[in-house]
């Protein structure tokens, strides 16, 4: 296997205009990767799932000064960095995208990516075993505060504890996707420090056990969101496209559990394309309001309380591709616009709630050829199913209609 290396390597160094190589899934080593200097118009360079031979120090022997892509995931490669390792990185300059996810780097990756490489746009370090605090004397803020083009973080799924030092986030204005879900972070998050992150358009906290407060009352404590949607203050000037609130409880700041409408402030999440608050205690009924998202195209608030009339203005998101209302406790006819309006929707799930009356109305020609999954088990609907919708019809791939008292 070592011959057919050195072979290989020579082989490559006759590339002198490769800028892509894809070695992922092999068994190199750190030998191996050294001799890639010799292809000098390297840019894009995937090194991951080569654990078998790469597993144990940082491997920066290469020199690469046009790299600008680097693909070292799933090798447990850890963090002993040497200093002439460092100093390969360091003539890294054009390196813009590396990915070191799902390895068992520890903190100290932070010092050396935040020294050697301070104009790196995305990182991601997810999935390694980084652990302990991250308060203002420790190592995350002085290097990430280095990286100030940084457009992607993800430090998800490590054993970060602590505080997230808000200030050093806020010299980060470049973001547009951060995430710190599932670690062990606690405490108080404000996003006031993400108030002029106007490039920033998904923030993700999932699983966390801190809160996250503002002056508009958003504020989460131990895995529950607690919003308070009265007047709020604080309008925040990034791009919001995801909105993912799964599996979280809703609370008034007092600790009571949020009864009544949720209120999203609509007028500000124009870009807003996808949004999520399955699995939560949400009650009351949903806003007509919602019906201002024009652009979602993507809709779940399964799994709550609410209960009344599905809001008509539904109907008015042209671009809805799915809804999922499914276990709530609605109730009354599901608005003829929605089914009239919305020809995009691929899944429409209305089950187990307590709809009523006719979903196809005779008074509209339904027609929608993008519907696959159309689930209305456990309501009263009544009438007749459409061609286009019935068990033989052409279009659908999944239909339920059980429990539905023989209505149709």
């Amino acid at each position: 296997m070592d011959s057919t290396f050195s072979t290989g390597s020579k082989s490559l160094s006759r590339l002198g205009n490769l800028e892509t190589l894809n070695l992922a899934d092999n068994g190199f080593n750190k030998s191996f990767i050294k001799s890639l200097s010799a292809i000098k118009s390297l840019k894009n360079l995937n090194l991951s799932w080569n654990w078998q031979g790469l597993e144990g120090s940082f491997p920066a022997k290469a020199s690469l000064e046009n790299l600008e892509k680097l693909d070292l995931s799933s090798n447990l490669l850890n963090g002993s960095i040497t200093t002439q390792e460092w100093n390969y990185m360091s003539k890294l300059s054009k390196l813009m995208h590396i990915d070191l996810s799902w390895n068992v780097f520890e903190k100290d990756i932070l010092r050396f990516l935040g020294g050697a490489l301070p104009d790196l746009k995305s990182v991601d370090l997810s999935h390694n075993e980084m652990q302990g605090p991250l308060s203002s004397k420790g190592i995350l803020p002085p290097c990430l505060g280095r990286l100030t083009s940084l457009r992607f973080l993800d430090i998800s799924k490590n054993q970060f504890s602590g505080n997230v030092p808000s200030f050093v986030i806020a010299n980060l204005t470049s973001l547009e996707y951060i995430d710190l879900s599932y670690n062990r972070f606690e405490g108080l998050f404000s996003f006031s420090s993400l108030a002029n992150h106007s490039k920033l358009k998904v923030v993700r906290f999932k699983g966390e056990n801190y809160r996250v407060e503002e002056d508009n009352k958003f504020v989460s404590e131990s895995n529950k969101l607690v919003i308070e949607a009265e007047n709020p203050s604080w309008e925040p000037s990034f791009q919001l496209k995801v909105l993912l609130l799964q599996i979280t409880t809703i609370t008034k700041s007092s600790g009571q559990l949020f009864w009544g409408p949720f209120n999203l402030p609509t007028d500000r999440y124009q870009n807003l394309s996808w949004l999520d608050f399955s699995y939560n205690n949400f009650d009351g009924q949903l806003q007509e309001n919602i019906g201002k998202i024009l652009n979602l195209q993507y809709l779940n608030i399964s799994q709550n309380h609410f209960e009344g009339n599905l809001p008509s203005s539904i109907g008015d998101m042209s671009n809805l591709e799915k809804l999922d209302v499914s276990n709530n406790y609605f109730s009354g006819e599901v608005p003829t616009k929605l089914v009239a309006n919305c020809t995009s929707l691929v899944v429409l799930k209305l089950s187990n709630n307590e709809f009523h009356g006719e979903i196809f109305s005779k008074r509209f020609q339904f027609f929608n050829n993008s519907l696959r999954v159309l689930e209305l088990n456990n309501n009263l609907f009544r009438g007749t199913l459409p061609d286009m919708v019935s068990p033989t019809g052409s279009y659908l791939g999944i239909l339920d209609i059980r429990g539905s008292g023989g209505g149709f």
